[in-house]
């Protein structure tokens, strides 16, 4: 479907149990696979259509543990786009060296909680908003736009994380989408996930931490 067993297994649960929670936290957010596979999908299509932005350039996802953080991901990687996280604890200078290393481009701010026109950056960032992100989300995509997504292929960059910088400038290390589906086989045979062991992980590092 989208050239990675990853996003792919993803779309398969949708369509088996679209209903089970993939997502939720301690603040009452849930996201079930259909809503997330839905809603990815149709911001993808979006950012596959926007004129102003260079297929295949990274894409910064800024927020915290929120289900659109995770809708943001799916629907980056869908549209060929590899994406960089940046967690809302950051303090405004590493956002800004963060935004310069990756050059113009789109910010999928999640949280609205950052003051972007405050960086000391020669230009501000493009930045869409949480209830701009919200409005894409909610359309329905049309099935024809979704096929024709381009997805990933092995050796595209999934995403990019950026090292501590605790002995220098933080650095971007990008991960390939083999990679992400080398660790989900390994993560799915050693944990043994099958339909009658469904798994619920408590996921406590921000998604801008690689695990």
């Amino acid at each position: 479907m989208f050239g990675s067993k990853y996003l792919d297994a993803v779309e398969l649960q949708a369509q088996r149990v679209p209903d089970r929670l993939v997502f939720f936290n301690s603040a009452g957010e849930r996201l079930s696979y259909a809503e997330l596979s839905a809603r990815s999908s149709a911001l993808a299509c979006w950012l596959a259509d926007e004129r102003n932005l260079t297929p295949g350039v990274p894409v910064v996802l800024y927020g915290h543990k929120a289900p659109e953080m995770l809708v943001g991901i799916f629907a980056c990687a869908k549209a060929g786009h590899p994406y960089a996280p940046i967690d809302t604890v950051y303090p405004a200078d590493r956002v800004a060296n963060i935004i310069e290393q990756i050059g113009d481009t789109l910010v999928l701010d999640t949280a609205g909680s950052f003051d972007w026109g405050a960086l000391a950056l020669d230009d501000a960032p493009r930045v869409l908003g949480p209830e701009q992100i919200q409005q894409l989300c909610a359309q329905a995509p049309n099935a024809e736009d979704v096929a024709a997504l381009p997805g990933k292929r092995p050796q595209d960059t999934f995403y990019i994380i950026f090292t501590s910088g605790s002995t220098g400038t933080p650095k971007g290390v990008e991960v390939s989408s083999e990679c992400v589906d080398g660790f989900l086989a390994w993560l799915s045979e050693d944990y043994a996930f099958a339909e009658e062991g469904h798994r619920v992980w408590f996921n406590r590092a921000a998604y801008s931490f690689d695990l």
